[in-house]
């Protein structure tokens, strides 16, 4: 079985296929800094940011996808959320940031794609029951309250169609952002458990001890498919 939920490896981004979205992604960049558009950038050139946004795309397929409903949960404004856009997809951004909301509005005008910000709480979404093919948190989980983290990731849930994926990813270690995930037990009782979804890929984590345990902060990536039962009724 191929190793999808693991941290971050550099050897990653010297794949082929990564190298390709490596490319994509930075003429998405290069455009918005050329057309002086406002976007996050904080970390979009670093090989933890673009790994994660990498390797979520290759997992999901999304490059190869017919045109789709996408949620990028508290992505609004980054290079990410605006590369999805060109593939063809509409792609819904929450935020809290009403002023990345502003930009972004700005931005979809302005490169004619289908990116549509949305104000509100990942905690307490407006949307519909599975309302979205795909669902995106990328680096966000970490930056909620540890009482909020349960209800937002039970939220991505909800919105998620049957037999869609949620692709999680956050920073892992002790000095991760805010209130990250520290050790590896808490993969389990922070993130899978509370979703209520099923792990798609393998079901024991990948850690390296060079990457995982040497480091103090990485990024992980974790995927969740949410099965065609009735538990999200």
């Amino acid at each position: 079985m191929k190793i999808i939920n693991k941290v971050f490896d550099k050897v990653d981004l010297n794949r082929p296929e990564y190298k390709e979205h490596l490319v994509n992604l930075e003429n998405v960049r290069r455009i918005l800094g050329r057309k002086q558009l406002n976007f996050s950038a904080h970390l979009s050139q670093h090989p933890l940011r673009l790994w994660e946004y990498c390797h979520t795309i290759i997992v999901t397929g999304i490059h190869k996808q017919q045109p789709c409903k996408i949620l990028d949960v508290g992505g609004t404004g980054t290079i990410f959320s605006y590369y999805l856009a060109t593939m063809g997809h509409d792609v819904y951004v929450l935020d809290i940031d009403e002023q990345k909301y502003k930009d972004a509005i700005v931005v979809a005008e302005a490169l004619r794609i289908n990116v549509v910000p949305v104000l509100g709480d990942m905690s307490n979404m407006i949307f519909n029951d599975e309302e979205f093919d795909w669902v995106y948190s990328i680096s966000v989980i970490e930056h909620l309250s540890l009482e909020k983290q349960p209800f937002a990731l039970k939220e991505c849930a909800r919105v998620l169609r049957k037999d869609g994926l949620f692709s999680l990813t956050f920073d892992f270690g002790p000095r991760g952002a805010d209130n990250a995930i520290r050790i590896e037990e808490e993969i389990e009782s922070r993130l899978i458990n509370p979703s209520g979804l099923m792990v798609y890929g393998n079901k024991d984590f990948k850690i390296t001890t060079e990457i995982g345990y040497r480091k103090p902060k990485t990024f992980a990536a974790l995927f969740l498919k949410k099965e065609n039962d009735d538990r999200f009724a």
